[in-house]
């Protein structure tokens, strides 16, 4: 058996953390300060995590999507790919020439002109073809009024036909 005793130079130093010789760690602190804190430290930790768990809050309530007519925003004038204003919506300030843009060429069967001025559904691009005219403030299903109509819009004016 071997074995090396130091006789001179610097005392060693102990790995980080780990006490040295005279029972102090690098820090100062004695051993004792360590199990300390680790008794400090547990339960503090687990109020902390007991606190999260109850302080965690449900989500915000939200409200209820609109459904049908209500979907229009005052102002507008909407069209519906379903009677009574359901289904998908689009809405107009002004028109549009090619309704395949909204995703409603040839699927409006229901309509709410909530304007103050007349709107126009064409059954052609570019307002051209046959004109049905919207009064203001008007709502109506298509397929109630004139059968021909429902589901042939292919692009909506603001103003009159002619």
């Amino acid at each position: 058996m071997c074995t090396t005793a130091r006789t001179s130079g610097p005392p060693r130093r102990a790995p980080h953390g780990a006490p040295s010789a005279t029972g102090s760690s690098p820090t100062g602190s004695s051993r004792r300060s360590g199990h300390m804190r680790k008794a400090f430290l547990e339960p503090a930790l687990a109020a902390a995590v007991v606190l999260s768990a109850v302080t965690v809050s449900a989500p915000a309530a939200t409200a209820a999507p609109a459904a049908g007519w209500s979907r229009c925003p005052a102002g507008s004038f909407c069209v519906f790919d379903g009677a009574n204003g359901t289904g998908t919506i689009a809405w107009f300030r002004s028109g549009s020439p090619d309704l395949r843009g909204q995703s409603m060429d040839n699927r409006t069967s229901s309509y709410w002109n909530r304007t103050g001025t007349v709107f126009a559904l064409h059954d052609w691009y570019g307002y051209g073809g046959n004109c049905w005219p919207v009064w203001s403030q008007s709502q109506t299903n298509l397929e109630s009024v004139n059968r021909e109509w429902n589901d042939i819009a292919s692009s909506v004016s603001r103003g009159s036909c002619g």
